[in-house]
């Protein structure tokens, strides 16, 4: 009787541990394109979006971009702390399986995307704008369960993206923009264990995961309202569509790779903000603070705080300073912007659990682009 009651409870223990490390996954939201600028200014994008965030952000905001611009280098790299504290590790030989298994109940992260070739056009007419790139992004985040079960999520995403944009209304205060995709994406299985991977298991999208491409549309308007100035802030207003064809990648048949899983889906998202902005602040130019709530469709159970971004940025001559709160997290960073030169730092918290304060992933990264 004392025998079979010590195994009950065993089991049951077993169980217990088993389901509390289980409680570490991958729940992050995924987004095709992290703009370095929003980063650092909390992840909003909606009523602050320049240039390479109007493609993936606000159409609308195409409008609002100072200058033209032909970029012929834009480059953003991004990682974490555990990637960078264990990459050496995993790459200085030795006992591989060991050493995969130490970064348990850890993630693992790293992103580089391009926005290049691109051309910004503010005035192709007296109310139209443009934008055009080819963009490229590779994101790998991969955690290894304390039970052994392994999380890969790994995108490559290819295309180009056109965004007009038309201005309306007196003072050109209503702006309303349509961003065309046509994106071709790479994406990992789901779920590997542990003895898949000592069994020789390929994480790898070009061995075991899913592609596809798809033609879809982003819609967005600002409007900024008339006669309310407080304190002398221009108080402007967003609201985005993004996917609206639901952003399955099944459009197209292209086959790079050997498989008949479909690529992971990006789901319809909304969005909507509120900024205020003024031409002079103090010692600046072209302060921006900004409350928005985005990937609204893209939290799937997720607590609606996952989608809050609040953040500012103060610019001095070519000197940005920015700052914000991104799922509760603090974001902060800097940006040097020369005629020919722009350079951008940022780091933020992005939540890895379905409710703020459960796991945060602290990201650093940095981006150089050449304009011409």
């Amino acid at each position: 009787m004392i025998k079979k009651s010590f195994y009950i409870a065993a089991a049951s223990g077993a169980a217990a541990v088993l389901l509390v490390n289980q409680a570490f996954a991958l729940d992050q939201i995924i987004r095709p394109y992290q703009g370095i600028r929003g980063s650092a200014m909390g992840g909003v994008r909606m009523t602050t979006g320049l240039y390479d965030e109007n493609f993936f952000g606000n159409a609308a905001r195409v409008t609002a971009n100072p200058i033209w611009r032909v970029t012929v280098l834009d480059v953003m790299a991004e990682t974490n702390r555990t990637t960078l504290s264990t990459i050496d590790d995993l790459t200085s030989g030795g006992d591989v399986i060991q050493k995969v298994g130490s970064t348990a109940g850890k993630n693992n992260h790293a992103r580089v995307q391009t926005a290049f070739p691109a051309v910004y056009i503010p005035h192709l007419s007296e109310k139209m704008s443009l934008g055009f790139a080819i963009l490229t992004s590779t994101q790998a985040d991969v955690a290894l369960r304390k039970n052994y079960q392994l999380d890969p999520e790994m995108l490559t995403d290819i295309g180009p993206a056109l965004t007009l944009g038309h201005k309306f209304l007196e003072n050109d205060a209503l702006s309303i923009g349509l961003t065309t995709h046509l994106t071709y994406r790479m994406s990992s299985r789901d779920n590997f264990s542990f003895v898949d991977i000592i069994k020789g298991a390929s994480l790898s999208p070009t061995k075991s995961g899913g592609e596809g491409a798809h033609l879809d549309f982003d819609f967005g308007a600002t409007y900024m309202i008339a006669g309310i100035k407080p304190l002398g802030f221009d108080i402007n207003t967003a609201f985005t569509v993004n996917n609206m064809l639901g952003g399955r990648y099944q459009h197209f048949n292209i086959d790079v790779i050997d498989t008949k899983i479909d690529a992971k889906q990006q789901p319809e998202t909304w969005g909507v903000g509120l900024s205020a902005s003024r031409k002079d602040l103090f010692l600046f130019d072209d302060s921006v603070f900004a409350l928005e709530f985005t990937d609204i469709g893209n939290n799937p159970d997720g607590s609606l705080f996952r989608t809050l971004h609040m953040g500012s940025e103060l610019r001095y001559g070519m000197l940005s300073g920015r700052f914000g709160l991104n799922q509760g997290y603090i974001a902060a960073g800097f940006g040097i912007d020369l005629k020919f030169f722009t350079l951008d730092v940022a780091t933020y918290g992005e939540e890895m659990g379905l409710s703020v304060g459960d796991k945060q992933d602290r990201r650093t990264a940095a981006k150089i682009a050449f304009h011409i």
